[in-house]
């Protein structure tokens, strides 16, 4: 993970690595270690699309053989998260189609590639909502996204639309794509 913060907080648990390093450096500057897994938890659509098929090579090349590497991302279209009206709308700018990852991981050499699609309730405090909007924590809250001023205007919007409400319930929507190593 990039976030030293982060990761001083990993260190506390048992049998935890930590190195700090965004993904793609990690996997051009690392040849020597391999893994039984790898698991890309909602990051993948950071990586520029024109880096993605030389990453999943890489990644391909990290893995012992029979490895596994597992890309946990969020769907395109059909999300159900009680975002404001703009944020929507931008949604789809930020996530691209999980097709485009199985396509690249199969011109990376991968085999066996299974997509799992994923839905579960999901419940939280109006409050924590709010508070996860305006500390930005999604990357469709960025300030390259959005202003602090639009941000706020569109929090506005959602304690209008949730304002009665403490608990806001919602359809988590996540895609989990397993692809293996020969």
């Amino acid at each position: 993970d990039p976030s030293r913060a982060l990761l001083e907080q990993a260190k506390n648990i048992a049998g935890i690595n930590t190195v700090v390093s965004n993904a793609v450096d990690y996997v051009n500057n690392n040849s020597a270690q391999t893994f039984d897994g790898i698991i890309l938890k909602e990051m993948i659509h950071h990586i520029s699309d024109k880096n993605l098929e030389a990453f999943f090579a890489k990644l391909l090349h990290l893995l012992k053989p029979h490895g596994t590497c597992v890309i946990c991302t969020r769907p395109q279209r059909g999300i159900e998260y009680p975002f404001f009206a703009d944020a929507i709308k931008k949604w789809p700018e930020s996530q691209p189609d999980p097709a485009i990852y199985v396509s690249l991981l199969r011109k990376a050499g991968f085999k066996n590639i299974d997509i799992a699609h994923v839905t579960y309730k999901m419940q939280i405090s109006l409050d924590e909502w709010v508070r996860f909007i305006k500390n930005r924590l999604w990357s469709n809250f960025s300030h390259a996204q959005f202003s602090d001023a639009a941000l706020n205007k569109g929090i506005e919007e959602i304690l209008h639309k949730y304002g009665k409400t403490n608990t806001i319930e919602f359809n988590e929507k996540q895609i989990f794509i397993q692809a293996r190593k020969r």
